[in-house]
């Protein structure tokens, strides 16, 4: 063998113009894993917030039912009302 195959190879220092905006490939994930769980953070943040918003604004709109962004018909009452007999109306006491 020869002194050269039996020479261990290694990288060249970076100089400092290099090193100043290199990172390697561990730091790379450590920042893209960070990240990530910075984003899902505010994800879940977001979706929270929009459930609690929908829960109330459709509280509120279940309040007032004839009424409203949501409102719904009075007809399906009114219809059943009329099939029903109606009770005999009581005297009034002389």
């Amino acid at each position: 063998m020869m002194a050269a195959d039996r020479a261990v190879r290694t990288q060249p220092a970076p100089s400092d113009a290099d090193s100043a905006g290199h990172l390697d490939h561990l730091d790379l994930c450590r920042l893209r894993a960070k990240r990530t769980a910075q984003q899902h953070g505010r994800d879940a943040f977001l979706i929270c917030s929009i459930a609690i918003g929908g829960s109330i604004f459709l509280i509120l709109q279940l309040d007032s039912p004839f009424g409203g962004v949501m409102s719904i018909s009075s007809r399906p009452i009114v219809t059943a009302l009329a099939h029903m007999p109606q009770p005999p109306l009581a005297k009034t006491p002389q």
